[in-house]
Parts: C-alpha cells; sequence; structure tokens
C-alpha cells in the first residue's frame, strides 16, 4: 500500500524539502518537481506537508492515491505585499526602520503559521 506524491517547480518555497507526514507522523520529505512513492501503514491516512512553519490543507489518502502539491493561489500576492512594504520601510531612516523590518518578517511567519501555504489535490492517475 502507498500513495505517490508530485511536488511542482514553482520557485517559491523550494530551498528546503517539504516534510511529509502521514497522520501527524514525519514520513519523508520530497523536493521541488520531485515525484515520490510514500508507504502507507493504515487503509486510509491523513496526509500534510509542511515547511519551516508553512503547512498544507488535511487531506485523507488510501492505497494507490496520486497527490499533487501546489502553492495556494495567494502566495504571488504575499510575496508582491512584502516587495511593496520593504520598498516602503526602506525609505525610513533609523530605528523605525529596523523596527518596521522585524515587524513584517515576523509578521510574515505568523501569518504563514495560521494558513495553508500549499495545495494538496488528488489527481486522477486513470
Amino acid at each position: 500500500m502507498a500513495i505517490i506524491l508530485k511536488r511542482s517547480s514553482d520557485f517559491f518555497a523550494s530551498f528546503f524539502k517539504l516534510s511529509v507526514r502521514l497522520n501527524e507522523n514525519k514520513v519523508g520529505k520530497i523536493a521541488q518537481g520531485e515525484e515520490k512513492e510514500f508507504p502507507l501503514t493504515n487503509g486510509r491516512s491523513t496526509l500534510q506537508v509542511k515547511q519551516l512553519g508553512s503547512k498544507s490543507n488535511k487531506l485523507t489518502v488510501t492505497d494507490g492515491d496520486y497527490i499533487k502539491i501546489n502553492l495556494a493561489s495567494w502566495v504571488f500576492w504575499e510575496f508582491i505585499s512584502l516587495f511593496i512594504l520593504g520598498v516602503i520601510v526602506g525609505n525610513l531612516t533609523g530605528p523605525s526602520q529596523w523596527i518596521s523590518f522585524s515587524l513584517i518578517i515576523i509578521g510574515f511567519f505568523i501569518f504563514n503559521y495560521f494558513v495553508d501555504t500549499f495545495k494538496l489535490t488528488k489527481i486522477d492517475n486513470d
């Protein structure tokens, strides 16, 4: 019994491998653009991937499922917003600049902790 995961080759979050979890237990990692098979111990399991505090939706999987890992659609706009905020904050001077940069970075990680950055989708592999 096994499932197959296919990770997209999107640029964002491509520097680190995703941690693959079945029923909250880490079973391996998957790199950008990689297709990999993971064994199932139960007939039905809950799949989720994580990376540096970012996570995916939880998906119930069974033997033979083919799962595609993509980025959530809003991630592009998050980085556009971060770029714009960076330009604005870059025009500040003194301690307010460093405080603002710190708050943006902290806010980025907090935001990504509470939302699903990655999207798991079952694909028909007939």
